[in-house]
């Protein structure tokens, strides 16, 4: 994609729209930080700095009287509304809201296709994974079924995993 295809958003339109809002509260404020932004004397929106509270145990948080006006929670609705069109959207087209990792966080396998959409970790039957033998009463058997229910809850087959798996040059 070249610079002059890249379509940018207004500041003013994403503050009012209460992106920036939930950006803040529900993903940034728990870590502790918050993106500002600047209203300048002409009313010329920026970004400004990130503030940074990361040493602070319990994050950032908005305060009551914020929190409470009509105009809080009426940006909050619009961006709950506006997430729940563009996450069903994008799964209907993608198979997935958040982009997933090529690698699994857990045990650092690359993720296997299984079906369109639906990528999996090939070293899903590891105990690291929960899908391994948990104890010396468990069964391979009782693994096996957990393992293969998870994979009905998810649409996909033991033999279908298996055979992408194996495609990947793993079992």
């Amino acid at each position: 994609m070249s610079e002059e295809d890249i379509k940018y958003i207004d500041i003013k339109e994403f503050r009012e729209l209460g992106i920036l809002q939930e950006l803040n509260r529900l993903f940034l404020h728990p870590l502790g930080l918050a993106l500002e932004v600047i209203i300048e004397e002409d009313g010329t929106e920026k970004l400004g700095r990130i503030w940074d509270y990361r040493e602070d145990d319990e994050g950032i948080r908005y305060g009551a009287s914020t929190i409470s006006t009509s105009s809080f929670k009426e940006k909050a609705e619009n961006f709950r509304k506006m997430c729940e069109e563009k996450h069903k959207k994008r799964t209907d087209i993608l198979g997935y809201v958040v982009q997933p990792l090529e690698f699994c966080c857990t045990c650092g396998h690359s993720r296997v296709r299984i079906k369109d959409n639906f990528w999996l970790c090939p070293g899903l039957r590891s105990p690291m994974h929960g899908f391994g033998l948990n104890s010396a009463e468990d069964t391979s058997e009782a693994s096996d079924a957990r393992f293969e229910e998870f994979l009905k809850s998810k649409g996909c087959t033991l033999e279908e995993y298996q055979e992408a798996c194996s495609k990947e040059k793993y079992n």
